[in-house]
């Protein structure tokens, strides 16, 4: 076990030198002390989860998402109730075309912890991609109630809702309460930045068209 911890501490150190060097920085390893040394083992032996966790962050940084993905699931066995890594892993899976796994993940982080806005909006957009625009209504506007600061949220929550609405019509059912959750999520977006990109125009087209359900 001890040999192995030396190992992870080894290669962290040289992720983070590799990571530096991606960037065109100047890089001198400098060999850390054997007393920093052990209390990094020490830490990596009491949390274990955190260290796979960050080296998943920084692989994905680097795009290599499968590497990413064999962190988070590292850290998962390591902490089964860490819900940051199946965020994480779903995106990992999401990224590497896996959509069915990754709504999965997000699912399994939603279910940890219900109030999770970030797995909610990443749930919704990885159903939004499947067409399934129900399933991606629910959780977006789950997302944006909960966030209420986020106009990035609020504005893909009136997008898909708006987006529902349309295909109710379709099929010959009229959702008008999507309609006027559009108008209501569009609004807070532009509450929280005013000059967000098309969230005004989509907001006067909808005032316009909701005047028809009044």
């Amino acid at each position: 076990m001890k040999k192995e911890l030396y190992v992870m501490y080894a290669l962290f150190i040289i992720l983070i030198a590799s990571l530096v060097s991606a960037e065109g920085a100047l890089v001198k390893v400098i060999a850390p002390s054997e007393e920093v040394g052990q209390q990094f083992i020490a830490t990596i032996a009491q949390s274990p989860e955190i260290l796979y966790f960050k080296l998943g962050n920084a692989f994905g940084k680097k795009g290599d998402w499968a590497s990413a993905e064999l962190a988070y699931k590292k850290a998962i066995v390591s902490s089964l109730h860490f819900k940051e890594a199946y965020h994480n892993l779903g995106t990992a899976y999401h990224e590497e075309g896996n959509n069915d796994e990754a709504i999965a993940a997000f699912t399994t982080a939603i279910s940890i912890d219900p109030g999770y806005a970030k797995a909610h909006y990443s749930l919704a957009l990885a159903y939004f991609e499947k067409g399934m625009l129900a399933e991606a209504v629910n959780h977006i506007t789950i997302a944006a109630n909960l966030d209420q600061t986020n106009p990035g949220a609020q504005f893909d929550a009136g997008i898909m809702s708006v987006d529902l609405f349309q295909q109710g019509q379709e099929n010959g059912e009229i959702r008008s309460d999507l309609l006027f959750g559009a108008k209501i999520f569009f609004e807070r977006c532009l509450e929280d930045d005013p000059l967000f990109p098309h969230a005004k125009d989509n907001l006067n087209i909808i005032n316009k068209v909701a005047e028809y359900y009044n």
